[in-house]
């Protein structure tokens, strides 16, 4: 859910290059960059296929971003209303963490088609979309892991009405998702990093 974290770039956030008498990188540095460039080349791929997508193939995929859009601003609303931010920032955000592999294909099509730009991740964190102010990505665009998730403290907050409809609504944006992954090769629910390397396209039909 989401998460105002104190301290989020605090000593021990984030990686600093002091050697800079040197031309090379403490090994430490050589991980996180890579994976920088790898985010880079992910967002490009997609942003071109994007752009190249036909019409009809652009509609389809819209409609259903802005409905996950929709569920996960809801979902995320029954957590607000309960006091789920105060409780996620009094426990530093315990629950975001690993999340680098959290973001598929579903949540960058979501930045496109709301023209929301795209989180510049920090790969030394523990998890690299979060900025000063919390997570980078809007509750809307919110990768599935972390807007469906809460923690027993919130779930006993929610009153059975509440808990009914925060699990139907769950249930409703997976099935959005899985629409996604069974139509484009690059649409795993997995995450679009896991593989460690792009694919050849991302919004081919399977």
């Amino acid at each position: 859910m989401v998460i105002t974290l104190l301290r989020v770039t605090g000593k021990g956030h984030r990686t600093r290059l002091t050697a800079f008498f040197s031309h090379f990188f403490p090994p430490e540095v050589m991980p996180t960059l890579k994976d920088k460039k790898f985010w880079q080349e992910v967002l490009s791929q997609v942003a071109d296929e994007w752009e190249g997508l036909p019409r009809t193939e652009k509609v389809w995929a819209t409609e259903h971003a802005l409905r996950i859009v929709k569920l996960q601003e809801r979902l995320h609303q029954l957590f607000l209303d309960v006091g789920g931010a105060g409780i996620c920032t009094d426990c530093d955000g315990g629950c975001c963490g690993h999340g680098k592999f959290h973001p598929t294909l579903v949540n960058l099509l979501a930045c496109l088609v709301t023209e929301h730009p795209f989180p510049e991740p920090e790969f030394a964190q523990h998890c690299p979309y979060l900025g000063a102010s919390g997570c980078q990505f809007p509750p809307g665009l919110r990768p599935y892991n972390c807007i469906s998730f809460i923690c027993e403290q919130i779930e006993n907050r929610l009153n059975p009405d509440e808990l009914s409809e925060f699990y139907q609504l769950e249930k409703e944006i997976r099935k959005q998702y899985e629409l996604f992954a069974g139509r484009y090769v690059g649409a795993s629910m997995r995450g679009i990093l896991i593989r460690g390397e792009t694919l050849p396209s991302y919004l081919t039909h399977r």
